[in-house]
């Protein structure tokens, strides 16, 4: 393996990181929004747009994890 393959996985991985970071901070937020959510719908709404988030920020994990066990095994 040559030097820009390891920086270019690193920069993968940094980049899925600030990803994950970014996507779980609206997660939050979405829950703080539920708290005041006016009424069946918006809670609806705003309980979609969680799921949706959870999705991708597993999907985020899986790939940090393989990227990092990548790295592990070179």
């Amino acid at each position: 393996m040559n030097e820009n393959e390891t920086l270019t996985r690193e920069e993968k991985l940094a980049e899925c990181h600030r990803l994950k970071t970014k996507l779980l901070k609206r997660y939050h937020d979405y829950k703080e929004e539920l708290e005041y959510a006016m009424d069946d719908i918006e809670e609806g709404m705003i309980r979609e747009k969680r799921e949706k988030l959870a999705g991708q920020i597993k999907a985020l994990s899986a790939k940090i994890t393989e990227l990092t066990a990548e790295e592990s095994s070179t």
